[in-house]
């Protein structure tokens, strides 16, 4: 029996071997048994990607480096290259940004063997960087010019504080209020690891009772007063007071007659500067603390050196420090708040800061007065389900999302559409929950692409007010591509919608994913010449591509080699021929006619394509020691590409001619292949292991052009029980598979 095998949608990539009898798939007919160095499309078609430009090496060749966007705006950006004591940055056309005649870069104090574990968000000129491992201070990255950068420690106010002391057995007594003070608690409070750490004191008894703040009223020299839930004093003689009322919470604003200081919100806050003992502590107040000696008929303020801060049992410390840990991530929420995870002790708590609480150099995490009076602007701090679950990411993904070790969810209010506060957030669990991995997420269509627990896979998820949750396994139908643990994920939203993934063996692998479409596109991207992936990033360039940078690593000779690669813009139908990158680590040359290329010492010994002339001179030369080529005899380059061919591959599925599961196993023979191929020069078809038939491939006589081609090829495979079609190249030029029509002799 003869048929006809038709297919011309590739969106799914790439089908994993154990169903590829399952014809009953509703994915199956848009499937692939193997997609190599392609991108599946919405539209059904397998185009090749494009190939990667090799902007130099890094500063260090046996040390990892870290790839990690800097996006001020769509239009400024650059990729922060950080390794071993060092940050350095490129513009989105690959150059290296100068200082003199060198690279210029920033002294950090992050090691080689830490880069990957950072932890990363932008505001403005300002990158926040924290690490995963909750072992590391945050820090943070400033620009303030071209070639003037900063780099620090990150300052955090007001808290974040640890849940307040409940056991009113337990208080801690200050000396004076302002200064430096000494501590002394009736308990074993302090440890010597504390120094440096802060501590938040109440009143025990609350706000003293003094009289609240009124216009045109007489006030006495050094009255107390309360307004705004904060306390202000009248230095100085008897005054009426004026019209605006005290609502300032450092220093002394007028109230339009008469000046009013402000005291305190009935907290302070102390640094413990030296250890005595477990009961005693020297600290120095940040923050003045609560204390007052009260006259009989008004209540008025004395020195503030003379009066002690009275034993309290509301006491709580700070959350982050050498001793308890340091956040582990950190990320800016759509509420103009930053979030933080918790420290190595409380590695299920979330800090938010106060709205607006944050600057070029710190994190405010106000928690409300004193007197217990909490603002809907307040700091947050909550834990996810008791807090002895980690969380292992957060991602602002329009409502804050978060991952843990057994769950991921949104952190919201009672909906999502009202803004997160002290009194209404929670973490719900969304999609069916089962855990993540602590690899960092991915922003994608408003929701998260994520690893989950044990970091073979890929998920998703979102949370909406119309849906409620939208979530997809989308390695289901990919099991054995993705059983190497992910080591990263980015996204590069434009123009493809593709999530590119490395593994921690170096793999590289990409998805196209529409969840609209309700499609996830898998291909393999295996890299010439031996070279894994370190890491990678996504920054837009000038003509807003989202463009996927690679820090690659291989063994040659017995040496470390690394290389900082860029992925170029795929040609399209009108560009030029100077326009076709489908080299891989691939190099530009242009000027006057030459002989000889240098410049290539990385690549020694090895075998390189050159595209050169705008495609009028293409050929094969073997790299010398020295980093050289040569043309052919007789030929000279005045424009070249110098790079590494690599392998675009589709392969079909079994072939099934008769209808679902009509001939599945049977014994065929393909007679004939018919491919549809747009953007294309030459392409290789075969079919099992039978001979390949090439199309194109003329002499380079004349200039050639990627067109849309009908091959059909007579290709003659051997008869067997596994029917399928294969087309590819490694040649230099683009490609794409729009369908494929397969005649097929069929015995029962």
């Amino acid at each position: 029996m003869r048929g006809r095998a038709f297919q011309s949608n590739f969106a799914m990539g790439i089908l994993d071997e154990e169903a590829h009898g399952r014809v009953d798939l509703e994915v199956y007919t848009g499937s692939l048994g193997d997609a190599v160095n392609g991108i599946p499309s919405t539209l059904g078609s397998f185009r090749r990607r494009a190939g990667f430009i090799d902007e130099g090496a890094p500063k260090f060749q046996d040390t990892a480096c870290r790839l990690i966007p800097f996006r001020r705006s769509a239009g400024d950006q650059l990729m922060i290259e950080m390794g071993e004591g060092y940050a350095r940055f490129r513009s989105p056309d690959g150059a290296p940004v100068m200082d003199g005649g060198d690279p210029y870069e920033v002294v950090t104090a992050y090691p080689h063997t830490a880069v990957a574990g950072l932890g990363f968000d932008q505001s403005n000129d300002v990158l926040y960087l924290t690490h995963k491992s909750r072992t590391l201070a945050p820090q943070l990255l400033q620009r303030h010019g071209a070639t003037d950068w900063s780099y620090g420690g990150l300052d955090t106010r007001n808290g974040p504080w640890r849940t307040e002391n409940g056991d009113k057995a337990l208080t801690i007594a200050a000396s004076a209020l302002t200064g430096t003070v000494t501590l002394i608690a009736n308990f074993a409070a302090f440890t010597a690891e504390m120094v440096g750490e802060k501590i938040r004191l109440r009143l025990a008894d609350g706000q003293p009772s003094c009289s609240s703040w009124t216009p045109a009223t007489d006030y006495k020299a050094n009255e107390l007063v309360q307004s705004d839930g904060k306390l202000y004093v009248a230095p100085g003689s008897d005054k009426k007071s004026g019209t605006a009322a005290p609502i300032h919470d450092a220093g002394s604003v007028s109230d339009g007659a008469m000046f009013w200081t402000f005291l305190s919100d009935g907290a302070g806050v102390v640094q413990i500067s030296a250890f005595t003992d477990a009961t005693t502590v020297t600290a120095v107040v940040l923050n003045t603390l609560p204390g007052w000696v009260i006259s009989s008929d008004r209540a008025k303020v004395t020195s503030p050196a003379s009066v002690a801060f009275v034993a309290s049992s509301r006491w709580a410390f700070g959350a982050f420090s050498e001793r308890l840990g340091w956040p582990g991530h950190i990320a800016l929420t759509d509420d103009d708040r930053v979030a933080l995870s918790g420290s190595r002790s409380e590695p299920g708590v979330y800090h938010l800061t106060r709205v607006g609480g944050y600057g070029p150099d710190y994190l405010d995490f106000y928690p409300g007065q004193g007197s217990g009076r909490v603002l809907d602007d307040d700091a947050i701090r909550k834990p996810i389900r008791g807090g002895g679950d980690p969380i292992e990411w957060l991602a602002p993904a329009g409502p804050l999302m978060f991952g843990t070790t057994s769950r991921q969810g949104v952190i919201m209010a009672s909906t999502l559409e009202d803004p997160l506060t002290p009194a209404d957030n929670r973490a719900r669990t969304v999609a069916s929950g089962g855990g993540c991995s602590d690899v960092a997420p991915a922003i994608a269509h408003d929701g998260v692409l994520f690893a989950p627990r044990g970091g073979r896979g890929l998920s998703f998820i979102k949370a909406t007010s119309e849906a409620g949750v939208q979530d997809a396994d989308l390695a289901l139908f990919v099991e054995d591509l993705v059983s190497e643990r992910v080591a990263g994920i980015v996204w590069a939203a434009n123009p493809d919608k593709v999530g590119w993934i490395w593994t921690q063996q170096g793999s590289l692998l990409a998805v196209t994913y529409q969840p609209k479409q309700n499609q996830f596109g898998w291909a393999r991207q295996p890299l010439p010449g031996g070279f894994k992936v370190e890491s990678a990033a996504v920054i837009t360039d000038g003509d807003g591509r989202d463009v996927l940078w690679l820090a690659v690593i291989r063994e040659k000779d017995g040496e470390t080699q690394r290389r900082i690669w860029r992925q170029a813009a795929r040609w399209r139908d009108g560009d030029g021929l100077d326009q076709i990158v489908y080299l891989d680590g691939c190099k530009f040359y242009t000027g006057a006619a030459v002989s000889t290329l240098d410049g290539l010492e990385h690549l020694a010994g090895e075998t390189v394509r050159v595209f050169g002339n705008e495609g009028t001179l293409i050929f094969d030369a073997v790299v010398t020691g020295d980093g050289e080529i040569s043309t052919p005899e007789g030929s000279t380059l005045t424009k070249a590409c110098v790079g590494l061919r690599y392998l675009w591959m589709a392969e079909s599925l079994p072939l099934d001619v008769g209808g679902p599961g009509e001939t599945a196993g049977a014994l065929q023979r393909v007679l004939k292949v018919t491919v549809y191929l747009a953007d294309c020069v030459e392409a290789e078809v075969s079919f099992g292991d039978g001979p390949k038939e090439t199309e194109g491939g003329k002499p380079w006589a004349t200039n050639p052009v990627p067109v849309s081609q009908v091959f059909k090829c007579s290709v003659g495979g051997a008869t067997g029980r596994d029917a399928r079609w294969r087309v590819q190249t490694d040649d230099c030029w683009p490609v794409t598979l729009r369908a494929v029509r397969a005649s097929v002799q069929t015995d029962d």
